[in-house]
């Protein structure tokens, strides 16, 4: 189902703004349903924002304000002093990074969300965009706000490209230099880097990769899959259930019905080894139960996008994962092992 006209985006950007412009470059093409009609940051004179003036895109630059709660009040107005205290006293003792920032964030978002509104979009998309959101605009935006992030979410927070060589400029990585990593698109929600995922794309990790080298493949497979779901968001094949957000197929059918890998997993089964291959144009689960004595050999009958197959199936591994289940998962020759979490103390602070 196409919309009567194209929906209308909000980007946030921070950097250099190469998916920015990817989806600049997307629309200017004229077959997309999407159209960046205002794009924001706060980082004043970014390339994201020189590359958005050169396209014709309105630029709101809105910086974060020195503000501490606790030793000044100059320069807030009473509307915004009133606001503050109402969002200090719903989330000031439970916001994970503190409520010294929650304030700050809180009057940023005060600031910015008009002048992104007086542009009427239907979405916000935040491509490279640094600030976490404070509760205040998930909660106006709310399941309005999708993000792209250059790692499984396992991982929260920036460099997620160089937390896959092991080589985060704070942490390393905690399990060490991870095989595989993907690029992930998703709704947003209160927490940082989570919330209903749309779609990965999973990548090598080979051994002489470098962040740079990396990015280089990482990057091409993070535009496409953006375009890919913003096209599926403009033609009203995405929808969330149950706290999944699953796309439909052109027959309006959601492609994670024809994923049942956990339901061919009996009970007992402690251990597995499940490979995905593509033949002759459709995908086939093998799966080897313990001890490698019983096969099972499923084809897939759907047609279903490569991301969305490995979105799916890591989706099902990841349940069994949490059920205690030791998969051993192999995505189309890709050794996809489990990935470790950043460390919850080494998350305040590493945003503005």
């Amino acid at each position: 189902m196409r919309h009567k006209r194209k929906i209308r985006l909000a980007i946030g950007a921070s950097g250099t703004g190469s998916c920015l412009e990817a989806v600049i470059k997307a629309h200017q093409t004229s077959i997309y349903d999407f159209e960046p009609v205002v794009a924001f940051t706060e980082k004043t004179g970014c390339k994201a924002m020189e590359k958005a003036d050169a396209a014709g895109i309105p630029v709101v630059e809105v910086e974060i304000p020195e503000y501490d709660p606790d030793n000044s009040l100059v320069g807030i107005t009473q509307q915004e002093k009133e606001f503050l205290q109402k969002l200090d006293e719903a989330h000031g003792d439970s916001y994970p990074f503190g409520r010294k920032k929650l304030l700050r964030k809180g009057l940023h978002e005060l600031r910015l969300v008009p002048k992104i509104m007086k542009y009427d979009p239907d979405f916000i998309v935040l491509l490279g965009y640094v600030p976490i959101l404070s509760p205040y605009m998930v909660g106006f935006y709310k399941n309005k706000i999708l993000n792209t992030h250059p790692a499984p979410l396992e991982f929260q927070g920036l460099h997620g490209y160089s937390w896959a060589v092991g080589n985060h400029p704070k942490i390393g990585n905690p399990n060490g230099r991870n095989k595989w990593t993907c690029v992930t698109f998703h709704f947003v929600d209160e927490m940082l880097d989570h919330g209903p995922i749309i779609a990965q794309t999973p990548l090598e990790v080979r051994a002489n990769t470098t962040e740079k080298s990396l990015a280089r493949r990482g990057l091409p497979l993070e535009h496409a899959q953006i375009i890919q779901c913003l096209q599926y968001l403009a033609t009203d094949r995405i929808i969330l259930n149950n706290g999944f957000a699953e796309v439909l197929s052109e027959r309006g059918e959601p492609y994670s019905d024809h994923i049942w890998l956990s339901q061919l997993i009996p009970d007992e089964w402690d251990k597995i080894h499940v490979k995905v291959k593509f033949e002759k144009g459709k995908f086939t689960y093998i799966i080897f139960g313990p001890e490698g004595l019983e096969v099972r050999n499923t084809t897939i009958d759907e047609v279903i996008p490569p991301n969305l197959m490995f979105t799916y199936t890591y989706r099902h591994v990841n349940e069994l994962r949490s059920k205690g289940v030791e998969v051993d998962f192999n995505y189309l020759g890709l050794n996809i092992h489990p990935v470790g979490m950043c460390p919850k103390e080494e998350q305040n602070g590493r945003r503005s």
